[in-house]
């Protein structure tokens, strides 16, 4: 399946980073927020990915996370640190495998700090700054492209977690800005397929032909797939992205996209069975998604308590 491929590939390396560099600023009592798989597109044209860019305040804190090949990265990364004008202690590529000395010297002679799994705390621990401990830590959230309106999203949930990150956790990030246009692909695509495909094939396939990155479209994916989306010859439900399916559910996209809402409540049932007890998380998950909670065929099933969120 797909989100194991990518958990395997390096997304539990990123994951545990993430996990060790917010564990170090709530032991020190810093108010942070941090944006993950964050696109960007500079001035010349050119697009990026970030893996993690960490918020201290106003200081930026722009983390990179390789488990494999890494040399072509460091002049890369050093040539967009100076773009970003995040300073150099703050820019850290943490290589999975390399030697503390290796680290250092690779250091000295780019322009951005190189780490490994063993001491990239102790790098980054160095550069926090002081502030008070706030009265709520903001944890992991979705890209917006308002920051100040984030913020006053993320302060208004008194969840222990917020919609972001169980969302972000559960590989299912919804991006409404394309989702849509990545179903209808998805649909014409299969429609043109002259026998079976497994969704890892046809991925590839749609990468090309969209303008979105592979985390981005693996997310929307993941929902398609969860929420049974795809059937093989005899009808059945494919829920592999290794195994070939034939067709999908319809051809007509607001059922497919009806099919991913599904997934994301779910998701969201599974790590908080009463967040939607309370008004604001229902309107805050309105806004997230991009759709009304009424439109959700499986969000009246929740209402009715017919809906078994831990099988």
């Amino acid at each position: 399946m797909g989100k194991f491929t990518n958990f395997f590939n390096g997304g539990w390396f990123e994951r545990f980073v993430f996990k060790k560099i917010s564990a170090l600023f709530s032991e020190n009592g810093l108010s942070y927020e941090c944006l993950s798989n964050l696109k960007i597109v500079l001035q010349n044209g050119n697009s990026h990915e970030l893996d993690m860019l960490f918020f201290e305040g106003d200081k930026p804190l722009w983390i990179e996370c390789k488990t494999g090949d890494y040399q072509a990265d460091i002049n890369k990364y050093s040539g967009l640190r100076k773009m970003l004008s995040v300073p150099k202690q703050r820019s850290v590529l943490i290589v999975l495998g390399i030697s503390d000395e290796v680290s250092h010297d690779l250091t000295g002679l780019s322009d951005i700090t190189v780490a490994n799994q063993g001491n990239f705390l102790e790098k980054i621990r160095s550069t926090l700054g002081k502030s008070k401990k706030p009265k709520h830590i903001a944890v992991n959230t979705e890209l917006k492209n308002d920051k100040e309106k984030d913020e006053s999203e993320q302060k208004a949930i008194n969840k222990p977690s917020s919609l972001s990150v169980i969302l972000n956790n559960s590989h299912l990030r919804p991006l409404p800005e394309y989702r849509m246009s990545v179903i209808k692909k998805l649909i014409s695509v299969v429609q043109a397929l002259e026998q079976p495909k497994n969704m890892t094939e046809v991925k590839t396939m749609l990468a090309e032909q969209l303008t979105l990155s592979k985390s981005q479209l693996q997310d929307i994916l993941n929902a398609i797939v969860r929420s049974g989306c795809l059937l093989d010859n005899a009808g059945n439900v494919v829920s592999s992205f290794s195994l070939p399916f034939a067709t999908l559910v319809s051809v007509e996209p607001d059922i497919i996209e009806g099919h991913c809402l599904e997934s994301y409540v779910v998701a969201v049932l599974k790590a908080e069975p009463d967040y939607f007890d309370d008004a604001h998380n229902i309107s805050k998950f309105e806004q997230t998604v991009g759709v009304k909670v009424s439109d959700i065929t499986v969000f009246d099933m929740v209402k009715q308590n017919r809906l078994m969120v831990g099988e």
